[in-house]
C-alpha cells in the first residue's frame, strides 16, 4: 500500500511538474506575444502615415488600415474597414483612379513591389499628394492574397520643389 502511494505521489508530482511547465510556457508565449502587439502598436505610431493591408478590388478593400489615416484624410481606420467609405472611389482622385490601378496591376503581374503617387480627398475635401509603396503578398502557391504597404503625404515637399523651381526660373529669367 505504501509503495503503490509513493508511486502515486511520484506520478502527480511529475503531472504537476509538467502542468507547471506547461503554464510557465504559456505564459512566456503570452508576454511574448503582448511585447509584440506593443512593438508594433509603437512603430504604427511613428510612422509618417498611413500603413495598410487590402484586397485587390477597385475599392482597395481595406483589412488592416492604421490611425495614421485620419491625420493624412480624416477618415478614422473603422470607416475604411467597415467600407462605409471606399479609398477607391471616395478617397483616390477620380483623374487618378485609373492610372493608380493600372501601375499596381502591372507591379502585381510581375510579382514586384510598386510606388506610385497619386492625389487624395480628404474628408473635408482637401486635395492632397500622397507616394505609396507596396506590394503583394501571395500563397506558396503564388495566388495574391493582399496587397500590403505604406502611404505618405508629400504635399508640402511637393510644394516646396514646385516653388523652387519658379524662383530658380526667375533668377534665371533675371540673369538673362
Amino acid at each position: 500500500y505504501i509503495r503503490g502511494t509513493e508511486q502515486r505521489a511520484r506520478s502527480l508530482t511529475k503531472a504537476n511538474a509538467g502542468l507547471f511547465t506547461e503554464i510557465a510556457d504559456r505564459h512566456a508565449v503570452e508576454n511574448k506575444l503582448r511585447e509584440t502587439q506593443r512593438a508594433r502598436e509603437t512603430l504604427l505610431a511613428n510612422l509618417p502615415g498611413l500603413a495598410y493591408r487590402c484586397r485587390n478590388d477597385k475599392d482597395w478593400s481595406m483589412t488592416f488600415i492604421s490611425d495614421g489615416v485620419i491625420p493624412l484624410t480624416g477618415f478614422t481606420p473603422a470607416d475604411f474597414l467597415t467600407n462605409k467609405v471606399s479609398f477607391g472611389h471616395r478617397v483616390i482622385h477620380a483623374d487618378d483612379r485609373e492610372r493608380v490601378w493600372s501601375e499596381v496591376q502591372e507591379a502585381l503581374d510581375r510579382h514586384r513591389p510598386f510606388k506610385t503617387e497619386y492625389r487624395i480627398l480628404t474628408a473635408y475635401g482637401d486635395e492632397r499628394l500622397v507616394w505609396e509603396q507596396g506590394r503583394g503578398v501571395y500563397s506558396r502557391a503564388g495566388e495574391l492574397l493582399a496587397l500590403e504597404g505604406l502611404i505618405t503625404d508629400v504635399t508640402d515637399r511637393v510644394h516646396a520643389e514646385e516653388n523652387l523651381r519658379r524662383e530658380k526660373e526667375f533668377a534665371d529669367a533675371i540673369i538673362e
